[in-house]
């Protein structure tokens, strides 16, 4: 995890008496930053992550963290992730728009209430900044109210029509917030967090690892945080909310690992493999040395890789390992699987028509007739009796 930077805030006391305190945006920034720095989770380096708590994140620091920190350090190919948990808030929009048009705002810790404008962060400049900073990855991840400072007990949102976070998104950027923009979101005494703090640190802690390969990516986070946080919600403050989420320009991005699972993933699979080998190699003598040769080469190959004649004697080389199958039957399936994969060109004689010919070959001596398939020789399905076709893909089972 060496090519991530990450940018954490975490602000609960302003300075502005007037702005409301939050009770566990320090808890939040400050375990979301540990989890980065955990060398069996995400491993990033110490200097690679700045931490802003209170007055450390004024807004000064905010912006220079990111337009010199991270554009200085971070490479193009570099993962940024940036983590808000505070306040923030919204004012008549200065813009002409309508008057009930307004501006949202990201509070630094030295916002002052009665003027955003001037002393607090606009979404358009968090994404100017961010935009900036020429980087593939960008995730964003905010646990912020718009409620100008003064929310409701435990919330940490403004009830609002339009949807503040449209403006944080740029080419190769994900934004995961807290909640819906016409919805609250909301911090609870007994988790110690904010609802959606606490369970995005669950699900980068492995609880998101839908397909337990010791990867946690940030579709399985946003999958797992869609199903937890509304049911947190419902449950503990009888209220609705739903993370929101949008993202653009790249495929999926792999923010923690579960160095554990991964170290048990590589020693089952090579224990596989080293069974595997042992029995190939007990087979010497017993089928020719070239279908041994090959048959080391494919348990080693990814079984994604292999090319559709090599699926095919591979699924019957398991067969064979396992024993459900003979070596003759073996060798008469390999037989057959290669040599339907065997179509020559010869030279065209015209180079503006290129002639192929099919060669067809005899198989009458590699599928006596007093011989029955057990298992289809392109799906290895087990073959029922007095059929003609696979059940599972339709091929022809006859030998003959």
């Amino acid at each position: 995890m060496e090519n991530i930077y990450a940018i954490v805030i975490g602000i609960g006391d302003y300075q502005d008496p007037g702005i409301s305190k939050l009770k566990y945006t320090h808890a939040d920034a400050k375990s979301f930053a540990e989890l980065l720095t955990d060398p069996d989770r995400c491993g990033i380096p110490k200097d690679q992550i700045k931490v802003l708590l209170d007055e450390e994140a004024n807004c000064y620091n905010i912006k220079d963290s990111i337009s010199d920190w991270l554009f200085q350090n971070a490479a193009e190919d570099s993962t940024a992730i940036i983590f808000f948990a505070g306040h923030g808030g919204s004012e008549p929009s200065r813009r002409s728009g309508g008057a009930d048009a307004s501006d949202k705002y990201l509070l630094p810790w030295d916002t002052k209430l009665k003027n955003l404008y001037a002393s607090a962060i606009s979404c358009l400049t968090f994404n100017d900044l961010l935009d900036r900073v020429h980087i593939k990855r960008k995730v964003i991840f905010m646990d912020a109210c718009y409620s100008g400072g003064v929310a409701k007990a435990g919330s940490r949102d403004l009830n609002i029509i339009e949807n503040p976070y449209s403006t944080l998104e740029g080419q190769g950027t994900v934004v995961v917030a807290a909640s819906q923009p016409n919805q609250k979101s909301w911090e609870i005494e007994s988790y110690g967090h904010g609802i959606f703090t606490y369970h995005l640190l669950e699900a980068l802690k492995g609880e998101a690892d839908l397909d337990k390969n010791g990867e946690i990516t940030i579709w399985e986070v946003i999958e797992y945080l869609k199903k937890t946080v509304p049911k947190s919600a419902s449950q503990l403050v009888k209220e609705t909310q739903v993370p929101y989420w949008r993202g653009e320009g790249f495929g999926d991005i792999r923010l923690t690992v579960d160095t554990r699972i991964i170290r048990e993933l590589k020693l089952q699979q090579n224990k596989e493999y080293q069974e595997k080998r042992l029995k190939v190699l007990n087979l010497y003598q017993k089928i020719p040395q070239n279908y041994i040769d090959e048959a080391l080469e494919l348990i080693k190959k990814d079984q994604v890789a292999l090319n559709p004649e090599e699926t095919d004697i591979m699924k019957f080389l398991d067969l064979l390992l396992k024993g459900e199958i003979t070596v003759e039957q073996y060798l008469r399936y390999k037989n057959v699987i290669s040599s339907e994969n065997m179509i020559s060109k010869v030279e065209p004689i015209n180079k503006e028509k290129p002639i192929q010919k099919e060669v067809k070959i005899d198989r009458s001596s590699e599928k006596p007739k007093d011989i029955k398939l057990k298992y289809c020789i392109k799906c290895g399905t087990e073959i029922k009796t007095n059929i003609r076709f696979c059940i599972n893909c339709g091929a022809s089972i006859k030998l003959n």
